[in-house]
């Protein structure tokens, strides 16, 4: 086996790994082999990994690993932004200095083109992760309890534990920042920050600027190894051979062409919550009461206008068992124009 062919391997194994570790806990997926390769990669290796080192060295390695995954996944850190600013300064190094004999036909624009999109990931990253998600305190409570009314389907009145006042609907308190953040999506890694109702515009052009900058380089480097191959053979078989003749741009071709997948889904689900009216976070409650509703054990009660929904041990006698998800209605999707208008003002 050739290192072309073990850099393919090891290309096409980090992107199966990274989609299954981010997307296997969505509702979409959580329930399919997806999201079962996903359990078995974060729930039932580690715990068969913690017995065997219980058995064998008892359980140092499996404290160590403890410490190491907490500090990345449950603490704020910049590990992975640095992850991704290496990445992105790697893969412009090495496009600049494998690819003179491109960059040498480019014109003033085409420049100036370029220097744009690759600063417009960086410029994004840094709006995302310095700006304030929507943290709701004493002082600005009021304004955020106010904003979204209570639909008694997903959001209750509860009182968050940590803060002590009644968490206005569509937020939620985020453990590893420490406050209640307003309209909450998710805590997101890449940011090293949360997606909220403030910087989720933020966040949604930090998607954006990465996925271009991912098509831009498939493309350019895609286009180099194409035109230079051999047209007397088939085309899979000349782009490989053309891919292993110039190798630096071939594997730079390779990783944007892998890797762009990932991201275009990421911004694809960021869309699809937009149209629906939905964050991440809710998207996971409402995939619960599609559970529930499948499984004939909600109800629901309108009374003067507004839905409440109940379990079937809490209905009251004159409430309704619910047969669909069209009967019960989400609130707080306005539209796909106003849902958009309303992340990109950050109202």
């Amino acid at each position: 086996m050739t290192s072309l062919q073990i850099y393919v391997i090891c290309c096409l194994s980090f992107s199966a790994f990274l989609f299954v570790i981010l997307f296997g806990q969505i509702p979409a997926f959580h329930h399919g082999p997806i999201g079962w390769l996903n359990r078995l990669l974060l729930v039932h290796i580690p715990h068969l990994f913690s017995v065997l080192d219980q058995n064998l060295f008892r359980g140092i390695l499996t404290r160590v690993f403890r410490r190491v995954h907490n500090y990345l996944w449950n603490e704020r850190n910049p590990l992975v932004i640095v992850f991704y600013l290496t990445l992105l300064v790697a893969g412009a190094y090495a496009f600049f200095h494998n690819g003179q004999e491109i960059t040498s036909q480019w014109g003033f624009f085409t420049w100036t083109y370029i220097l744009i999109c690759l600063s417009l990931p960086c410029i994004s990253l840094f709006l995302a992760s310095t700006s304030n998600p929507g943290r709701i305190t004493e002082q600005n409570w009021v304004q955020a309890f106010r904003k979204y009314p209570f639909d008694n389907c997903i959001f209750f009145p509860q009182t968050c534990s940590t803060c002590k006042f009644v968490r206005p609907a569509r937020s939620k308190h985020c453990r590893l920042c420490g406050y209640c953040v307003s309209r909450f999506d998710h805590h997101c890694i890449w940011i090293n920050n949360c997606v909220g109702e403030k910087n989720a515009r933020y966040f949604l052009f930090f998607l954006f600027s990465t996925c271009q900058g991912l098509v831009q380089g498939c493309f350019i480097t895609g286009k180099y190894v194409y035109v230079r191959r051999n047209r007397d053979i088939a085309l899979i078989p000349s782009l490989w051979n053309s891919i292993r003749l110039h190798r630096a741009m071939g594997c730079m071709f390779l990783m944007s062409f892998l890797i762009s997948p990932i991201v275009i889904a990421f911004l694809a689900f960021e869309l699809w919550l937009i149209y629906t009216g939905m964050t991440t976070n809710e998207s996971q409650k409402w995939q619960d009461i599609k559970h529930l509703v499948e499984d004939r054990k909600l109800y629901r009660e309108v009374v003067n206008g507004k839905q409440r929904l109940y379990l079937l041990e809490d209905a009251p006698p004159n409430a309704e068992l619910l047969t669909s998800m069209s009967q019960v209605d989400n609130i707080y999707d306005k539209g796909f124009k106003q849902n958009l208008y309303s992340v990109l003002t950050g109202n």
